[in-house]
Protein backbone atom coordinates (compact mmCIF):
# COMPACT_ATOMS: atom_id res chain seq x y z
CA UNK A 1 0.00 0.00 0.00
CA UNK A 2 1.26 3.45 -0.84
CA UNK A 3 -0.14 6.43 0.97
CA UNK A 4 -2.77 5.04 3.30
CA UNK A 5 -5.32 7.74 2.55
CA UNK A 6 -8.36 7.65 4.78
CA UNK A 7 -11.99 7.35 3.72
CA UNK A 8 -13.20 7.02 0.17
CA UNK A 9 -11.76 8.58 -2.98
CA UNK A 10 -13.46 11.50 -4.72
CA UNK A 11 -15.32 11.01 -7.99
CA UNK A 12 -13.06 11.97 -10.90
CA UNK A 13 -9.87 11.27 -8.94
CA UNK A 14 -7.13 9.16 -10.50
CA UNK A 15 -5.91 6.26 -8.37
CA UNK A 16 -3.30 3.52 -8.68
CA UNK A 17 -4.90 0.07 -8.63
CA UNK A 18 -3.67 -3.51 -8.61
CA UNK A 19 -5.78 -5.98 -10.60
CA UNK A 20 -6.94 -8.75 -8.23
CA UNK A 21 -9.50 -10.64 -10.32
CA UNK A 22 -10.55 -10.79 -13.97
CA UNK A 23 -14.01 -12.20 -14.70
CA UNK A 24 -15.86 -12.45 -18.02
CA UNK A 25 -17.50 -9.00 -17.78
CA UNK A 26 -15.56 -7.08 -15.14
CA UNK A 27 -12.21 -6.53 -13.49
CA UNK A 28 -11.72 -6.18 -9.75
CA UNK A 29 -8.89 -4.10 -8.41
CA UNK A 30 -7.44 -2.97 -5.09
CA UNK A 31 -7.04 0.80 -4.74
CA UNK A 32 -3.47 0.91 -3.44
CA UNK A 33 -3.73 4.40 -1.94
CA UNK A 34 -6.94 3.74 -0.01
CA UNK A 35 -6.84 0.02 0.79
CA UNK A 36 -10.28 -0.44 -0.75
CA UNK A 37 -11.59 -2.55 -3.62
CA UNK A 38 -13.22 -1.35 -6.80
CA UNK A 39 -14.72 -2.75 -10.00
CA UNK A 40 -14.07 -1.92 -13.65
CA UNK A 41 -16.99 -2.93 -15.88
CA UNK A 42 -16.06 -4.31 -19.30
CA UNK A 43 -17.45 -1.17 -20.95
CA UNK A 44 -14.94 0.94 -18.99
CA UNK A 45 -11.85 -1.09 -19.90
CA UNK A 46 -11.42 0.09 -23.49
CA UNK A 47 -13.52 1.71 -26.21
CA UNK A 48 -14.89 -0.64 -28.81
CA UNK A 49 -15.67 -4.32 -28.69
CA UNK A 50 -13.82 -6.47 -26.19
CA UNK A 51 -13.84 -10.20 -26.78
CA UNK A 52 -11.55 -11.21 -23.93
CA UNK A 53 -10.67 -9.02 -20.94
CA UNK A 54 -7.41 -10.91 -20.47
CA UNK A 55 -6.16 -9.25 -23.66
CA UNK A 56 -6.41 -5.85 -21.90
CA UNK A 57 -5.60 -6.48 -18.23
CA UNK A 58 -3.47 -9.01 -16.42
CA UNK A 59 -3.86 -10.31 -12.88
CA UNK A 60 -1.46 -8.50 -10.54
CA UNK A 61 -0.81 -5.62 -12.96
CA UNK A 62 -0.73 -2.05 -11.64
CA UNK A 63 -3.06 0.30 -13.54
CA UNK A 64 -4.16 3.92 -13.19
CA UNK A 65 -7.96 4.25 -13.02
CA UNK A 66 -10.45 7.08 -12.78
CA UNK A 67 -13.11 6.99 -10.05
CA UNK A 68 -16.55 7.08 -11.68
CA UNK A 69 -18.90 6.52 -8.75
CA UNK A 70 -18.57 5.93 -5.02
CA UNK A 71 -21.34 4.41 -2.89
CA UNK A 72 -20.06 4.71 0.66
CA UNK A 73 -23.07 2.94 2.18
CA UNK A 74 -22.49 -0.23 0.14
CA UNK A 75 -18.72 0.27 -0.15
CA UNK A 76 -18.86 0.11 -3.95
CA UNK A 77 -16.34 1.97 -6.07
CA UNK A 78 -16.76 2.02 -9.87
CA UNK A 79 -13.57 2.56 -11.85
CA UNK A 80 -12.64 3.29 -15.46
CA UNK A 81 -9.50 2.47 -17.42
CA UNK A 82 -10.61 3.91 -20.75
CA UNK A 83 -11.21 7.43 -19.38
CA UNK A 84 -7.56 7.83 -18.37
CA UNK A 85 -5.35 9.20 -21.15
CA UNK A 86 -1.60 8.61 -21.33
CA UNK A 87 -0.71 12.13 -20.18
CA UNK A 88 -2.84 11.94 -17.02
CA UNK A 89 -1.54 8.43 -16.36
CA UNK A 90 2.06 9.67 -16.65
CA UNK A 91 1.39 12.61 -14.33
CA UNK A 92 -0.18 10.32 -11.69
CA UNK A 93 2.72 7.85 -11.82
CA UNK A 94 5.25 10.71 -11.59
CA UNK A 95 3.43 12.21 -8.59
CA UNK A 96 3.40 8.84 -6.83
CA UNK A 97 7.08 8.31 -7.59
CA UNK A 98 8.02 11.76 -6.25
CA UNK A 99 5.85 11.22 -3.18
CA UNK A 100 7.60 7.91 -2.50
CA UNK A 101 11.04 9.54 -2.84
CA UNK A 102 9.92 12.40 -0.59
CA UNK A 103 8.82 9.96 2.14
CA UNK A 104 12.16 8.09 1.93
CA UNK A 105 14.08 11.37 2.19
CA UNK A 106 11.95 12.51 5.12
CA UNK A 107 12.55 9.22 6.97
CA UNK A 108 16.29 9.48 6.34
CA UNK A 109 16.36 13.09 7.61
CA UNK A 110 14.27 12.12 10.62
CA UNK A 111 16.70 9.33 11.47
CA UNK A 112 19.75 11.57 11.05
CA UNK A 113 18.21 14.39 13.10
CA UNK A 114 17.34 11.92 15.85
CA UNK A 115 20.95 10.70 15.92
CA UNK A 116 22.21 14.31 15.99
CA UNK A 117 19.83 15.17 18.82
CA UNK A 118 20.85 12.13 20.85
CA UNK A 119 24.52 12.96 20.31
CA UNK A 120 23.96 16.59 21.37
CA UNK A 121 22.08 15.50 24.49
CA UNK A 122 24.89 13.16 25.49
CA UNK A 123 27.49 15.92 24.99
CA UNK A 124 25.35 18.36 27.01
CA UNK A 125 24.94 15.83 29.84
CA UNK A 126 28.70 15.21 29.84
CA UNK A 127 29.31 18.97 29.94
CA UNK A 128 26.92 19.38 32.88
CA UNK A 129 28.56 16.55 34.82
CA UNK A 130 32.01 17.99 34.21
CA UNK A 131 30.94 21.49 35.27
CA UNK A 132 28.48 20.56 38.01
CA UNK A 133 30.69 21.90 40.79
CA UNK A 134 31.00 25.27 39.06
CA UNK A 135 27.25 25.37 38.51
CA UNK A 136 26.51 24.63 42.19
CA UNK A 137 28.95 27.35 43.32
CA UNK A 138 27.29 29.82 40.99
CA UNK A 139 23.85 28.98 42.42
CA UNK A 140 25.03 29.47 46.01
CA UNK A 141 26.28 33.01 45.29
Amino acid sequence: MLLNKKGFPEEGELVLCKVTKVSYNSVFANLEEYGKHGMIHISEVSPGRIRNLNDYVKLGKMVVCKILRVNQEKGHIDLSLRRVNEIKKGIKITKLSLSKKQRKLFKMLQKNLKLMLESSMKRFQKFLLMNLDLFILHLKQ
